[in-house]
């Protein structure tokens, strides 16, 4: 699936994405940003803003270049949720979670979703490959190793809302899971 479709499904699924003042997004990557023209776009306008955790370090130099980001911090999202060193974060309308959600155990991953709803006022969306995802032979990073794979009910059991793109077990497929406070 390419980035236009996966923005046709959050769209869809959710009308009112765009409509909120203050989203972070977890998991960004100069190769992999969902969504980043138009969080671009309305961050620029004045319409919201956007602060990004990232765990992985080589990714660090790419989004502090990002003028639209207010903050940017490098921490693995298990820690970022619970140490309060970071007094910009006080809570979001929005919590986008996008390349990492299988890179956790299981237990962990339901852990930090418990965790994301202490965080978030309006909107929690998750997405991840749907199933089993084909691992690349040069990844080098510890942090870009899928750990497990992920469908539909692992989120509905936790109370979200999903959505599938493409099939399941293939690349380029998307999960994509919601949960409204």
């Amino acid at each position: 699936m390419i980035e236009a479709d996966r923005q046709v499904q959050l769209e869809a699924c959710i009308p009112d994405i765009w409509n909120h003042d203050s989203y972070l997004y977890v998991g960004a990557n100069e190769k992999r940003f969902h969504f980043k023209e138009k969080l671009r776009q309305l961050a620029l306008c004045g319409d919201l803003m956007v602060d990004v955790v990232e765990a992985n370090p080589d990714n660090i130099s790419f989004l502090n270049k990002q003028t639209w980001i207010r903050e940017v911090c490098n921490d693995d999202i298990r820690s970022f949720a619970f140490n309060g060193g970071y007094p910009w974060m006080d809570g979001y309308d929005v919590i986008i979670w996008s390349h990492g959600p299988t890179c956790l155990d299981t237990k962990d991953l339901a852990e930090q979703t418990i965790q994301f709803l202490k965080k978030v006022s309006k909107l929690i969306v998750i997405m991840c490959p749907w199933g089993l995802y084909p691992e690349s032979q040069d990844k080098k990073s510890y942090y870009d190793i899928n750990k497990f794979a992920l469908y539909p009910y692992f989120f509905e059991q936790l109370g979200f809302e999903t959505n599938t793109l493409g099939s399941p077990d293939v690349a380029g497929s998307n999960l994509l899971a919601w949960y409204r406070k």
